[in-house]
């Protein structure tokens, strides 16, 4: 995935979520957002991941293999191998595509 389909992403995600961003430079990421509650990179931060899936009452399924999140407007799915065997970076990416479909739905 580029840079710009993750800023993408994130953004149609913080739309979906009512969250109102900025970015802001950072040098261990290639870019960041600032919201009105803290940092907005649910992509990097598990805790920010959770609180999202919350607020679109997103559905996760797990298999031995992969994650599968899902709500009424969108769902994906993310094997653990495409992530170096990091089910939590699996986690955060699979919510962030359902969130950037629900996001991308509001347009």
């Amino acid at each position: 995935m580029t840079t710009d389909e993750l800023r993408r992403m994130l953004e149609l995600a913080a739309r979906a979520c009512g969250a109102q961003i900025e970015p802001y430079v950072c040098s261990s990421q290639p870019f960041r957002f600032k919201s009105t509650g803290g940092h907005w990179s649910p992509h990097v931060d598990d805790g920010t991941s959770a609180r999202m899936r919350t607020a679109l009452r997103m559905n996760v399924l797990w298999s031995d293999t992969a994650v599968h999140c899902l709500n009424s407007m969108g769902e994906a799915f993310e094997s653990f191998a495409d992530h170096n065997g990091d089910r939590n970076a699996a986690l955060r990416l699979c919510a962030l595509k359902v969130a950037a479909m629900i996001g991308e739905g509001m347009e």
